[in-house]
């Protein structure tokens, strides 16, 4: 799965966690200890949303939610 997920992230594209886990066909806390193991090795960071963003990126699907609620990780 961590592939996977890393195959995901490479794509230049948003997913909420519920998303990545349908995608995956696993439940979202499997996928947030997996995120975090990512993290613990490297291959990813979590970051923090920019909360003033005023960009209309393509594929941004967490627009419509709160923000402020979100946990980010990109590819490092």
């Amino acid at each position: 799965m961590l592939i996977e997920i890393l195959a995901l992230l490479n794509k230049e594209r948003t997913y909420l966690m519920n998303e990545m886990a349908d995608i995956l066909n696993t439940d979202t806390d499997t996928l947030k200890v997996q995120m975090e193991y990512l993290e613990k090795l490297g291959y990813v960071r979590k970051v923090r949303p920019n909360m003033g963003c005023k960009n209309k990126c393509m594929g941004c699907s967490i627009s419509n939610n709160n923000i402020s609620t979100v946990d980010m990780w990109e590819l490092a």
